[in-house]
């Protein structure tokens, strides 16, 4: 049997790793907690089979646009700007003149500026948006035209 002196041991080792693991729980409760608040319920790659278009959303402010042959045969990639109101589900993507210059250096002159313009003009708005399992819905705060992607 043990004695007195080895369970004395035993119960403060005991104590420890009760102490350890509760800690250990509750970090992990307040990381998955904060994440499902404050983490960007847009952030990945969405497909729109309609127009042909990808969206991948990064956690910053950035997106990219791919529109895969849609241009004359040509693959298009455009970096756009966008900020989000998580409280109001609202979305306002944006294009810089700079990142249109550099899709155009980047086509090596099969494409043109109106059709870089054309193109980043279908997705440059301010929507609403909802996410509902592995779609996402934006629909246009001026018109109510609606965009539906799917994650991919």
């Amino acid at each position: 049997m043990f004695t007195q002196e080895q369970e004395v041991k035993r119960s403060k080792e005991w104590k420890v790793v009760m102490a350890i693991s509760s800690i250990l729980i509750i970090v992990i409760a307040v990381f998955f907690l904060f994440r499902m608040f404050h983490s960007n319920p847009l952030e990945g790659t969405w497909v729109n089979e309609e127009n042909d278009m990808t969206l991948k959303i990064k956690g910053g402010t950035t997106m990219v646009m791919e529109v895969p042959g849609a241009l004359d045969g040509n693959d298009m990639e455009l970096q756009l700007k966008y900020t989000i109101d998580r409280s109001e589900k609202t979305i306002t993507i944006e294009v810089d003149d700079a990142e249109i210059q550099k899709a155009l250096d980047n086509s090596d002159g099969t494409l043109t500026e109106e059709t870089v313009k054309n193109e980043a003009d279908q997705i440059t708005s301010s929507y609403d948006y909802s996410v509902e399992q592995d779609e996402m819905t934006l629909t246009e705060r001026e018109y109510g035209d609606q965009l539906t992607f799917v994650r991919k």
